[in-house]
């Protein structure tokens, strides 16, 4: 029984219909070298083969989801090999593979600077991205050039760029550069202060939100990519509360963002609200949020189902989360009765242990999937109900 419970949580939590995820690249490694070092990035490459069961996994269910495609195509070039086609054998006389799938982090000179292997959830998967940006450390060579006397406005730019993806400090650099630099255009001061901005708890937001300021750089990139700056400064002073502990922070980011983008601000703070109980494990506060956040994001049902799934994942004894979560996804179902919608429900009462009515659900998710000759989800779908059928006769 406790095997099948296992098993079943671990399907629940893997099954994903969504395909919103990693960009690849299909061009030749070569090709993908240039650009890499062009744009000063890292080439992750998925090194797999077709009969690779957990290679098949992550290319179901962990490359195709949002959050994965969100952090993987905003900070490398991305690239999936067969090592058993000509290019992966070419590619394995240099970067020798062995086991699959084999997770590699490449820098645009063709260094190796993080290798992985097997299948990754996606929290792990995100971490493992992470990590590897923080080892492309390329601000000791950064460093002797600054030292030498280098302030070339498009060498400061890399270096500040650097420091802070290597999570190193960056202010005395940036302040002396701002203070005692050569003269810059305001378009190419509004691109340091922020290229250079990294947190809410600072000067540099404060500068980067000053209204000539920002207008400069709304039209230099656009308003959604001044917005999500403005979201990932709070988010990281958010997360620099949790990992020190400091609840100063969190008001701190929740302020900021609240000066900067008034009208989305409820969703953010109820976000920030629901990390913190989470991390907590407050189960009273994280519903009381959640009920909140639910009500601003009432028509999209995908985020709705996300939600749900985590509230059972986080608070496994919870009885009024359980209740709320199955209450919503519920909700998301009636609003439009989809195979995704159908099948994350049944997810919910399945993990609420109400398991013949989760089969109800599972069976018209198939059905569906049958009907509109979605081949790719029935083996999933019918290995759940054949599990669900299984816990129900226990």
């Amino acid at each position: 029984m406790k095997l099948l419970s296992i098993f079943l949580g671990v399907l629940l939590s893997t099954i994903n219909l969504s395909a919103q995820g990693i960009e690849f690249f299909e061009g030749t490694f070569e090709e993908a070298l240039e650009i890499a070092k062009q744009q000063e990035k890292l080439i992750f490459v998925d090194c797999y083969t077709t009969w690779c069961g957990p290679c098949k996994r992550m290319k179901k269910y962990i490359f195709p989801n949002k959050k994965a495609g969100d952090f993987y195509n905003k900070n490398f070039i991305n690239m999936a090999i067969d090592m058993e086609s000509q290019m992966g054998k070419a590619f394995n006389m240099k970067y020798p593979v062995r086991a699959y799938p084999t997770l590699l982090f490449i820098d645009g000179e063709g260094n190796l600077v993080k290798t992985d292997i097997g299948g990754k959830p996606m929290e792990l998967f995100i971490q493992m991205g992470e990590t590897a940006l923080k080892l492309d450390d390329r601000t000791e060579t950064y460093e002797k050039e600054y030292e030498a006397g280098n302030r070339d406005f498009k060498f400061m730019l890399k270096f500040v760029k650097a420091l802070n993806r290597a999570d190193k400090p960056s202010t005395k650099i940036v302040y002396d550069y701002l203070n005692n630099g050569p003269a810059m255009t305001k378009e190419n001061k509004a691109r340091f202060i922020f290229e250079a901005t990294s947190s809410s708890d600072s000067r540099l937001f404060e500068m980067m939100t000053e209204k000539q300021t920002q207008k400069i750089i709304i039209k230099l990139y656009s308003q959604n990519t001044f917005e999500d700056k403005i979201y990932e400064a709070c988010w990281t002073t958010v997360k620099k509360g949790m990992e020190y502990n400091v609840s100063e922070l969190y008001a701190d980011a929740k302020n900021s963002y609240k000066k900067s983008l008034r009208k989305k601000y409820p969703k953010f703070e109820s976000e920030v609200d629901m990390a913190v109980a989470k991390r907590n494990l407050d189960a009273s506060s994280y519903l009381n949020s959640a009920k909140v956040y639910v009500k601003l994001i009432k028509n999209d049902s995908d985020k709705i189902n996300e939600l749900a799934i985590e509230m059972r994942d986080h608070f496994l004894k919870d009885e009024d989360i359980a209740a709320f979560a199955e209450k919503i996804s519920r909700e998301a179902l009636k609003k439009e009765d989809s195979i995704e919608n159908n099948m994350n429900y049944a997810k919910i009462l399945l993990k609420n242990k109400k398991y013949s009515e989760g089969l109800i659900y599972l069976e018209m998710a198939i059905t569906k999937s049958k009907n509109e000759n979605i081949e790719d989800h029935l083996q999933d779908l019918t290995q759940l109900k054949r599990m669900a059928e299984s816990m129900l006769k226990r």
